[in-house]
């Protein structure tokens, strides 16, 4: 399975993603927080410890991409999703709730009134 072409797609998507968002974010991170201007930053640390932290990130996304080979390549048949690029089938209309008739709605008023009048009748006060 990680031999075709929409794994190493769909893994090469995952890993890009993984970097650059681990990349910013520890970059973000490391920034310190009485930081007032860039200039006074020690960029060169900054940017080798980002890069080490991404490239890291980077590997497990791989590992993990390999490790759930179906799923990156697009088969999701065991996951309970649909394929990416298809939609799933829409759901049936509920059938509408039918409406009370006239006669009907008089019928319930004198039910709920005969219930509240039978309701008091049982107090002990």
């Amino acid at each position: 399975m990680i031999f075709t072409v929409a794994f190493w797609q769909g893994a090469g998507e995952r890993l890009l993603k993984t970097f650059v968002q681990t990349f910013l974010a520890t970059l973000t991170a490391m920034i310190p927080v009485g930081a007032t201007s860039a200039f006074g930053l020690d960029w060169k640390t900054l940017l080798i410890g980002a890069l080490g932290v991404a490239l890291l990130a980077a590997f497990y996304s791989l590992a993990t991409s390999i490790g759930n080979a179906k799923f990156t390549a697009g088969d999701s048949s065991d996951s309970g999703s649909t394929t990416p690029g298809t939609e799933a089938p829409a759901p049936s209309d509920p059938a509408p709730e039918p409406t009370p008739d006239a006669d009907d709605t008089d019928s319930l008023s004198e039910e709920v009134s005969d219930d509240s009048a039978s309701a008091g009748e049982g107090d002990p006060s």
